[in-house]
């Protein structure tokens, strides 16, 4: 397929982040059924919420624009999906803190190429006039934000997952 405009450009990355936050769903939901710390285990339910969310924004943002959502397979992802699911819920740890230190981090990367997409995305949308999107993606960017911080206050707070992990 040929991109010849920004408005093009913006539809395939709509898609290639809906299809993005679809595939790391379900890898959040598995990760944290494997989690054993409990405020790890609540932080990934809320993250599962937040891709929900941030998939129905999408899908209506898509519906606006006259696209089909699914129209795109995000690869990136899929590699981060396969990378994340080999290493936090495959592998073998002889410590459940390893294991909850390793969904943290492999949660992050997930959480990251979201936080590029959807501030990609934002600009786009900003560029070519379209204010009611941009205030949708920043919306979503917060939500990326605000689920990283977390992760992060999770893994090195006192007492945190890697205190225990250490």
């Amino acid at each position: 397929m040929s991109v010849s405009t920004l408005e093009e450009l913006y539809h395939t990355e709509m898609q290639d982040a809906y299809s993005a936050c679809k595939q790391s769903l379900a890898a959040t939901r598995d990760m944290g059924r494997a989690a054993t710390d409990q405020a790890l285990q609540e932080a990934l339910i809320d993250a599962t919420n937040g891709i929900v969310d941030g998939m129905d924004k999408l899908a209506s943002m898509c519906a606006e624009h006259d696209i089909n959502p699914d129209g795109h397979k995000c690869e990136g992802m899929e590699g981060l999906v396969k990378e994340a699911r080999k290493h936090s819920i495959e592998h073998d740890f002889d410590d459940d803190a390893l294991r909850d230190a390793m969904i943290i981090s492999q949660y992050q990367r997930l959480g990251h190429y979201a936080i590029a997409a959807y501030g990609t995305l934002r600009a786009f949308a900003n560029r070519l006039g379209h204010d009611g999107d941009g205030a949708r993606f920043n919306e979503m960017l917060d939500s990326c934000y605000d689920g990283d911080r977390r992760m992060t206050d999770i893994a090195t707070g006192e007492g945190g997952v890697n205190a225990d992990a250490a």
